[in-house]
């Protein structure tokens, strides 16, 4: 598994935003951000992701319309979204304790850093 900024999946690989990109639209929408759709395609770009496989990828608890279901609560605290989806990648896909620690620390400083970049730093 690799850690990568917004890279588009290659080889059946596929992005896993971390957190979701819809929660840090919504999070970035109620603290007064508004985004246009260029906007939105840079900010999708800029998130912190892991590749996954694409049947790895649709059992994530954000894939498609679940990432939906999810985006009100995550967008609250996107950091507590960052350790939900590392746990899910350790309990429900492998990842071992050690490497899930190293991507939560890495996610979340780069969570703080995309959204301090459009003027509403979480955390």
């Amino acid at each position: 598994m690799r850690a990568d900024s917004g890279l588009n999946g290659r080889d059946g690989l596929q992005s896993h935003h971390i957190p979701s990109y819809t929660a840090v639209e919504k999070y970035l929408e109620d603290q007064g951000v508004e985004l246009d759709s260029k906007q939105k395609r840079k900010l999708k770009k800029d998130l912190g992701a892991v590749l996954l496989s694409i049947e790895n990828h649709k059992i994530t608890r954000t894939y498609g319309s679940r990432a939906i279901k999810t985006r009100i609560a995550d967008a609250k605290d996107l950091l507590a979204a960052v350790d939900a989806d590392i746990e899910n990648l350790v309990g429900d896909l492998g990842v071992s304790r050690e490497q899930g620690e190293q991507l939560r620390g890495a996610l979340k400083d780069h969570v703080k850093a995309v959204t301090a970049e459009w003027g509403a730093p979480c955390g």
